[in-house]
């Protein structure tokens, strides 16, 4: 199932080689490249997420279109280079076709976005894409565990509406994790009672256990901004390459305010306001 997001090449930052060394910056793999045991050629690479252990060890977590048959041709994929061992391999973690692993009957479409919490850990959250085009739907899981799915019931402290107005999860949009088991991700949500408010998307971290079982999740930013909900803020990037936490749970985002402008918000502070001063003199 194609996508539009192209991304031509992925390449080795300095979590892989040391800054400014002769390795920084190297492509690890290009459109066009064949990638996976099965030597299908990559179309389209996208939604890309690095870890390392060492500066000479890591793993790029990445979707691809490739030249496979119709219907199984969008792969998630892991490529890990180890440079003291002069190695680079690659495998094939999910497949289009496959079955949702909470709902066999529901076959994946695409991969939206997928990171890593540690090599060590050797987990991964992600947002999986099932059901039949039009009407795809998004869920969000560790490893086959899942964290929440498509019209699930939002169970997160601090979301506006609840009580009788239940909340369900209608998208996602992107997800990150840490080695603390923290999974950060953009939902929309829907109060499905209340049929003049439309969905509208929130930042929300949940804590998950060894298992992957949620013990708690808590809203970090709610950019649904109307007349009922005065918020400063009415959207969140759809790039899951905008949003993301350290090792300690900081957290970084985009979000759009009410009066139309992009800000960088860490923590809940904007650090930068779209058109506003600039640290270099004369610029916006």
């Amino acid at each position: 199932m194609r996508r539009s997001l192209f991304v031509p090449a992925l390449l080795l930052t300095g979590w892989f080689a040391a800054p400014g060394s002769a390795q920084d910056g190297r492509i690890l793999v290009k459109a066009g490249d064949s990638v996976g045991p099965a030597n299908l050629v990559s179309l389209e690479l996208r939604s890309a997420a690095q870890v390392a252990a060492t500066p000479a060890l890591g793993t790029v977590l990445y979707a691809a279109a490739t030249d496979a048959p119709a219907g199984t041709d969008e792969l998630l994929l892991a490529t890990t280079r180890n440079d003291a061992l002069g190695s680079q391999t690659t495998a094939i973690l999910l497949r289009e076709g496959d079955p949702e692993p909470a709902a066999a009957s529901s076959p994946l479409l695409s991969f939206p976005d997928a990171s890593m919490t540690s090599l060590a850990q050797g987990s991964r959250v992600q947002i999986l894409e099932s059901g039949t085009v039009p009407f795809p739907q998004t869920h969000l899981y560790w490893d086959s565990t899942p964290i929440a799915r498509y019209a699930e019931r939002v169970n997160v402290s601090g979301l506006p509406f609840g009580g009788p107005v239940p909340l369900i999860h209608v998208r996602f949009r992107q997800a990150r994790a840490n080695g603390a088991r923290q999974v950060l991700a953009t939902t929309d949500i829907w109060p499905r009672l209340a049929d003049t408010v439309p969905p509208f998307p929130v930042l929300v971290r949940y804590q998950l256990d060894a298992s992957g079982a949620v013990t708690s999740a808590a809203l970090l930013l709610d950019a649904g901004a109307d007349a009922l909900r005065p918020t400063p803020y009415r959207d969140l990037p759809q790039d899951p390459r905008a949003t993301d936490q350290d090792a300690a749970g900081h957290w970084i985002t985009r979000a759009l305010g009410i009066d139309g402008r992009w800000r960088v918000v860490r923590d809940g502070v904007e650090l930068a306001l779209e058109g506003g001063a600039s640290p270099r003199a004369g610029r916006t």
